[in-house]
């Protein structure tokens, strides 16, 4: 799918829309892109209710024979959330690693001074230094898109279990610490 859209690089991001567009125009015989459609569409429900966050554009492939062209059989679908040794699917992050070490002292006085909230703080771990999307968070922490925005704009209604949940994957843990006095 990279090559029909003409993505380049590892993590190109596709969107639903542009993807179907290319589709449209390669499939050769019309009649049948209903049908790829929905067998696009069924093989993207099935990488997500199975937990595989690692679909990305070179794992759909089409398939060209007596001169019709349709999507290959499904391959490399795999439950990624199983595996704690997999890589977090990621964007870039908005950091750098040499600035990164200064960055995450400085967040770390901001919590510790009280000028920044959790909810804050998770959000900007997640894309300041981890560089994952909500969606692809959402599903390695196991928590919806809803309650981690909750989190992330320190929704009071949000449970301390969501909270822990959040902030495991990103290295972090809820702890009580003692006011310093100035």
């Amino acid at each position: 799918m990279y090559s029909l859209n003409r993505m380049v690089g590892d993590g190109a991001r596709m969107e639903h829309p542009g993807v179907l567009t290319q589709l449209r125009e390669a499939i050769t015989h019309p009649t049948e892109f209903d049908e790829t459609l929905c067998e696009y569409l069924v093989g993207d429900v099935i990488n997500y209710t199975i937990g595989n966050s690692d679909n990305h554009g070179r794992n759909t492939a089409l398939i060209k024979r007596d001169g019709r062209i349709s999507l290959s059989p499904a391959y490399d679908l795999a439950p990624m959330v199983l595996d704690q040794e997999a890589t977090m699917p990621r964007m870039p992050p908005k950091i750098e690693d040499h600035d990164r070490e200064a960055a995450q002292a400085d967040l770390e006085k901001r919590m510790k001074q009280g000028k920044v909230s959790v909810g804050a703080a998770v959000r900007e771990i997640r894309q300041r230094f981890v560089g994952i999307t909500l969606e692809d968070y959402s599903r390695l922490c196991g928590l919806s898109k809803t309650t981690l925005m909750n989190i992330e704009h320190d929704d009071p209604g949000v449970m301390i279990n969501s909270v822990r949940k959040a902030l495991e994957p990103l290295g972090y843990k809820l702890s009580l610490v003692p006011v310093e006095d100035n």
